[in-house]
């Protein structure tokens, strides 16, 4: 390439970066300008331009009502001594006061009574197979199952005189398929269901 080529090149290039620092300069002159007059009409009393501020300085003005809580009185002179620094600290400043009164209204209320329970009032389900009925649920019998009875439903797939003779009416047959497929364990779940729902317990 030729000579010409590049000084063209470069006056172009020291052209663009000559006017992005112009333009840089620009706005950096701007932002002092107008950091300068909130300083100094924060030094007054007013900020120009901020409904939300100008509304605060009235309020603190004498304005204030009698049913202010002091929380609120305390948000508000916060708040207006740090009108310089504009909504961010407005808004932090407004909802940490009201974090504060939410926070005393909670302490304040009562807590909701308990509802008592009882023993009787607890659903014990047990779901098994008519294949495990003695390996597994003789020893589940002979345990835990034996000391809460009246609480202990067994659900089981199939009918098993034995275990019928020991739960009595807390053996219930839920005539299911014994797979464990999605159909078959929505099956078991919908009798065991339906069975604490018509116990009345809790």
């Amino acid at each position: 390439m030729s000579k010409g080529v590049w000084r063209k090149r470069a006056l172009s290039t020291t052209g663009e970066a000559l006017f992005t620092c112009l333009v840089m300069m620009f706005l950096l002159v701007a932002v002092l300008k107008h950091r300068g007059t909130l300083v100094e009409e924060g030094s007054t009393g007013r900020e120009f331009g901020t409904r939300s501020l100008q509304s605060l300085n009235s309020m603190n003005n004498n304005d204030k009502t009698v049913n202010q809580a002091p929380a609120e009185d305390r948000v508000g002179e916060k708040c207006q001594a740090t009108q310089v620094k504009g909504f961010s600290a407005y808004f932090s400043e407004l909802s940490r006061g009201k974090r504060a009164v939410e926070h005393r209204a909670v302490k304040a209320s009562d807590p909701t009574p308990v509802e008592e329970l009882s023993p009787a009032d607890v659903f014990i389900a047990v779901k098994t197979t008519k294949k495990y009925h003695h390996t597994r649920l003789d020893l589940l019998l002979d345990t835990w199952i034996s000391t809460n009875m009246l609480q202990t439903y067994v659900f089981t797939d199939g009918e098993d005189d034995r275990l019928r003779k020991r739960m009595g009416s807390h053996m219930i047959n839920t005539n299911c398929s014994a797979a464990h497929s999605r159909q078959a364990l929505s099956c078991k779940m919908a009798v065991e269901y339906d069975t604490f729902i018509s116990s009345g317990k809790k």
